[in-house]
């Protein structure tokens, strides 16, 4: 298991590949045809 480490200003974040390859390809499917407005995992804004 391959790992990057990403430095935004003082934070910093250890990401896997594997995981950056499956959101990629996750990305490339093409929407589903129903009118799902909301990706997987997202969520709507409450109020």
């Amino acid at each position: 298991m391959r790992t990057k480490l990403m430095i935004d200003g003082n934070a910093v974040y250890e990401v896997e590949e594997e995981c950056l390859r499956r959101k990629k390809q996750a990305e490339q499917k093409p929407a589903p045809a129903g009118g799902n407005r909301f990706r997987e995992g997202n969520q709507p804004h409450r109020r």
